[in-house]
């Protein structure tokens, strides 16, 4: 292994070629094959899928592609879909590798990606540790002094709490897989990024700044020109760490508003962040009443039944409500019966 890094190193110094060429050429991150070209004696020691790469790179005439291996041969064939499992895997890592698990005092652990826990360390999501979830309510209720930060992340708790309710309901028929399962977390966890000190009263009651969430008219990019850029737009930190096709899809998913979001991929992302029944709302009534001193006002086995579900209303039948499609709802019939309980606790819920 440290003899094909050798000679790779020996390769660039000769052709004259950066880390960043070399990282293009072996269509593998610039961070991952920097540590490959360090003083010293030691280097990071490349995977055996990126060691292939090297090969194939150094050696063409020697070492066919990954989609050329022989499929009659077992071994070959054995090596080729290891190898692609890794590649797999590590294109994936940024998400799904290890992170932290925090103590939260609402939903206990709540476990956290190396993505987001990257995220979670920019001053930019640290500041909201400094701004109080409901403003002056502390003078009234001491005990609530809970933050946005807090919130948010009581908000992926609560949204992965969501996901596997859907996904464990015999009644669903679409699972949430990752990558989306990744973005409802992303977006779970950013969507109070853009929030100010004592935002509802200056926002929602002063009417001195516009909300928070507030999205442009521009529907091709809704985030332009608000807070929104201010925070996750081109250049900023958290930009940079999502990535831009990964920055750009949680921007999309949490500035759609209204109808438009029928028009998206996955409308129960939307649903599920920030919609009547959400994330965002199972998390503040609980941490809100918890640390108010006040009784909890809900029971979470409603989850139960959640489901993503599409409807069409029957042709000419104008009274049946409007068409949906992929839509986070909830599963209130059980044998053509409408499940009266479960439909108040979503009265008083909600």
């Amino acid at each position: 292994m440290d003899a094909l890094v050798e000679e790779l190193r020996r390769y660039v110094k000769q052709e004259k070629l950066s880390v960043k060429q070399v990282a293009s050429k072996l269509d593998i991150t610039f961070k991952t094959v920097q540590p490959w070209f360090t003083d010293g004696k030691s280097h990071a020691v490349p995977s055996r899928a990126n060691l292939r790469k090297i090969e194939e790179f150094l050696h063409p005439e020697t070492h066919p592609k990954l989609g050329t291996v022989d499929t009659q041969s077992a071994t070959s064939s054995a090596l080729s879909k290891e190898i692609q499992m890794e590649n797999a895997a590590q294109s994936r890592e940024v998400v799904l590798g290890r992170g932290k698990t925090i103590r939260d005092s609402v939903h206990m652990d709540v476990g956290l990606s190396s993505l987001e826990v990257k995220i979670i360390d920019t001053p930019a999501f640290q500041r909201l540790r400094h701004i109080k979830q409901l403003g002056t309510a502390n003078l009234v209720f001491p005990g609530a002094t809970h933050t946005r930060f807090d919130h948010s992340l009581g908000t992926v708790a609560a949204a992965q709490t969501m996901i596997d309710a859907v996904n464990n309901n015999p009644d669903n028929k679409t699972k949430i897989e990752s990558p989306v399962k990744d973005l409802i977390r992303l977006c779970a966890l950013l969507h109070d990024v853009t929030h100010m000190p004592f935002g509802h009263t200056l926002e929602d009651e002063g009417f001195l700044f516009n909300r928070h969430d507030d999205a442009a008219k521009d529907r091709g990019a809704p985030w332009r020109g608000t807070r929104w850029e201010l925070f996750l737009g081109e250049g900023t930190e958290i930009g940079a760490i999502l990535g831009d096709d990964r920055r750009m899809r949680v921007l999309q998913y949490l500035t759609t508003k209204g109808d438009e979001v029928n028009k998206l991929d996955y409308p129960f992302v939307v649903d599920m962040v920030g919609n009547t029944v959400c994330a965002d709302l199972i998390d503040y009534l609980a941490r809100d009443t918890y640390y108010a001193g006040l009784r909890e006002s809900f029971d979470p086995r409603f989850m139960r039944n959640l489901t993503i579900a599409s409807y069409t209303p029957p042709n000419g039948a104008e009274n049946h409500g409007k068409a949906y499609h992929n839509r986070l709802a909830l599963s209130l019939l059980k044998e053509g019966i409408v499940r009266r309980g479960h439909q108040a606790e979503i009265c008083v819920c909600s």
